[in-house]
């Protein structure tokens, strides 16, 4: 069943409900494949950004908690909060029996690097793990700007190092991640294979966050559809780096990396995000270096399309289809 919305959800739903019905009345749909619900929900998301984006940052992550897991998946899953080599992170199973020989995800949130957590995303973490049948590690990482780059990254490698020693092998381990998660899943693949540790079986990128400071491009083209506004990714950016740190350091934006030598990729993007032009620059590299890459564009979708899963079934069928490629990858 699906929960109620916090009451601060309340008023930017309202909000939105106007705006949209305003702006099909003189102008039509935003974009030719979006229905009146669709849009009315992406214009939700866009005036809950607006009201979170408000500081100080201890009130938006505050805010974020309280308006999160609502999703009725939760209901079939059991979330059990864990350490795992000293990180804080939380497990996902589906309830009841589990499928034998089932996949390990380990999952990384998005959130600017800044905000988020494993209650912000349990939704989308609960509907990946139903969907892949097995077993999920979500990663609390330590958040900027108290914790700058490389923390987060220190953090994910500690607990895929931590899967590999309480004897989950490799080829059962799948990293995954949106958003800034995705940025962070292609971060730790590279960190990984730098170390000469074993490798996941593949990584699953839904609209990651690969170029830190892009602002040009998409950021732009986009910026009439998308819910995120062009102007927030350089502030979770400044937060994140190091002061004087190169933007382009390659463990902070992958999409500068030598990516030789990684596992295959899945890769998600929304032809209407704002992270869409450097994605698929991310995609184009990754095969010019010999990586297996799996290029979903999913036409007239926004950045994390997958959150709205409980309201349209073809955002449920994006997270069936990373489920999908889980399968066929083993």
């Amino acid at each position: 069943m699906m929960r109620l919305p916090s009451s601060e959800l309340v008023a930017p739903f309202l909000r939105a409900l106007s705006i949209t019905a305003r702006q099909r009345i003189a102008t039509g749909a935003k974009r030719p494949g979006w229905s009146f619900a669709f849009e009315w929900m992406v214009e939700s998301l866009r005036q809950n950004a607006k009201r979170l984006s408000v500081p100080p940052l201890e009130s938006t992550r505050a805010s974020w908690e309280k308006t999160a897991a609502i999703d009725p998946a939760m209901d079939a899953v059991v979330s059990q909060p864990t350490s795992v080599a000293y990180v804080s992170s939380e497990w996902f199973r589906p309830r009841g029996t589990p499928r034998p020989g089932g996949p390990t995800l380990l999952y990384l949130h998005g959130g600017g690097y800044c905000i988020g957590s494993t209650h912000t995303h349990a939704g989308l973490i609960a509907r990946l793990t139903l969907a892949h049948g097995g077993q999920t590690l979500a990663v609390n990482y330590r958040l900027a700007p108290e914790h700058k780059f490389p923390a987060a990254l220190d953090d994910a490698v500690s607990a895929y190092r931590g899967l590999l020693e309480s004897g989950i092998p490799s080829d059962q381990l799948f990293i995954g991640g949106d958003s800034a998660g995705g940025g962070l899943t292609l971060a730790t693949m590279l960190r990984l294979r730098d170390l000469g540790l074993p490798l996941p079986k593949a990584g699953l990128l839904l609209c990651p966050w690969v170029d830190l400071m892009d602002t040009g491009g998409s950021m732009q083209r986009n910026a009439p559809y998308d819910w995120m506004d062009p102007s927030a990714p350089p502030v979770w950016a400044s937060y994140y780096l190091q002061k004087g740190q190169d933007p382009k350091d390659p463990l902070a934006s992958p999409l500068y990396a030598d990516l030789t030598g990684l596992p295959p990729l899945m890769i998600q993007v929304g032809t209407a995000e704002l992270l869409y032009d450097q994605i698929i620059k991310l995609a184009d590299r990754a095969r010019s270096q010999g990586v297996s890459v799996e290029l979903e564009q999913a036409p007239d979708m926004i950045h994390n399309w997958h959150v709205l899963a409980p309201f349209f079934p073809h955002c449920q069928a994006a997270i069936e289809r990373l489920a999908s490629y889980m399968r066929a990858q083993r």
